[in-house]
């Protein structure tokens, strides 16, 4: 099992009241979080990786607490060692391809260097077939190059596992696939686990080793 947690959050907004109470336990090396729009995926996910506090709760990976209100642990997002793309990527628009994708690798808030070349980057840039582009900004490249430099740029520090939210959804259905098979194909080669997060059944059938339904803030079955 690389990932357990039972967490709660009360969130308020405008009005209205959610109550997350996500409980999970991911006992293999690909799980899909699996549910409508407004059932608490992207608020679990942001849990495991750091960017939501739950008020209550455990959040373990491979046996290492990332989370636990008890005893007073938060571990940051640094700390965490996880990959995590965004549904919209979050690139840095100023940034090229290659400096994007080198970025988590510096120290500080320095940006990498334009003329630098860094083998490990070479490594994930080739990978993904995109080192033809890796000079460029990412206001001049496809939504599948930006898809593929976000998933470079979470891959390049060997994270400890890899959080994707809706990766996908933006893309046409042929790129879809083809995205799919290129994803799968590199987590078999690292061996890093998978928390997906859709409401497509495509990204169950393909990556659904472990699917956990999530509806109105809790696991269901």
């Amino acid at each position: 099992m690389w990932l357990e947690l039972d967490i709660q959050r009360q969130l308020h907004a405008a009005g209205q009241h959610f109550e997350l109470h996500a409980a999970l336990r991911c006992t293999q090396p690909k799980v899909v979080l699996f549910g409508p729009s407004g059932a608490g995926k992207s608020l679990t996910l942001k849990a495991v990786a750091g960017l939501l506090r739950p008020d209550t709760g455990v959040i373990r990976m491979h046996g290492q607490r990332l989370f636990d209100q008890v005893a007073g642990i938060n571990l940051s997002p640094q700390r965490r060692r996880v990959g995590y793309v965004f549904q919209d990527y979050a690139l840095f628009p100023h940034l090229t391809v290659r400096q994007n994708v080198g970025f988590g690798l510096q120290r500080g808030l320095r940006n990498p260097s334009r003329g630098g070349r860094l083998a490990v980057v070479e490594q994930w840039l080739q990978a993904f077939r995109i080192d033809p582009v890796g000079d460029l900004l990412p206001s001049q490249i496809s939504g599948g190059q930006r898809q593929r430099t976000a998933l470079a740029r979470a891959l390049v520090t060997q994270p400890q596992a890899l959080l994707l939210d809706e990766p996908f959804a933006a893309l046409d259905h042929a790129l879809r696939v083809h995205l799919r098979q290129e994803l799968e194909t590199v987590l078999d080669q690292t061996g890093i686990p998978l928390l997906l997060i859709s409401h497509d059944p495509e990204d169950v059938e393909m990556f659904g080793q472990q699917v956990v339904h999530l509806a109105d803030g809790r696991v269901q079955g």
